[in-house]
């Protein structure tokens, strides 16, 4: 299986066609670290939109130009996100990017894997039939 691994985490592309990134144990996600994971995203998927889930169960920081930029460019490359998180800061920093800051694409919380994925997955049964 290939990987991409950065300064933020490592990411594979599941047997489901799902992106999946692993947060890097203390990373500090800054504006100028994010745009350049995007970037390695796009060439690591072929720019195509696609599924992400994020294992987000580490601990790590944000700051608040990486959330916007999440916002309007990350989360607009994405077909929808799933996030996995028992942790009480990222649940309200995620809670206050959707339903405050507003997200383009589907974007939710889970405390188990399973059910992220299983909700994910609904997407691509939604857009196999759908050029993107």
């Amino acid at each position: 299986m290939e990987k991409l691994v950065n300064t933020l985490g490592e990411y594979w592309i599941t047997e489901s066609g799902v992106l999946y990134k692993k947060v890097k144990e203390n990373a500090h996600i800054n504006l100028i670290e994010l745009k350049k994971s995007l970037a390695q995203i796009k060439e690591f998927t072929g720019n195509k939109k696609i599924l992400m889930f994020y294992d987000g169960r580490t601990h790590f920081t944000v700051t608040h130009e990486a959330m916007e930029y999440y916002r309007t460019e990350v989360a607009a490359y994405s077909i929808a996100s799933a996030i996995v998180s028992d942790r009480i800061g990222i649940r309200i920093m995620v809670d206050f990017a959707v339903k405050i800051m507003g997200v383009p694409s589907p974007v939710k919380m889970f405390a188990n894997e399973e059910k992220a994925m299983k909700w994910l997955l609904t997407f691509k049964k939604i857009n196999e039939h759908v050029t993107i």
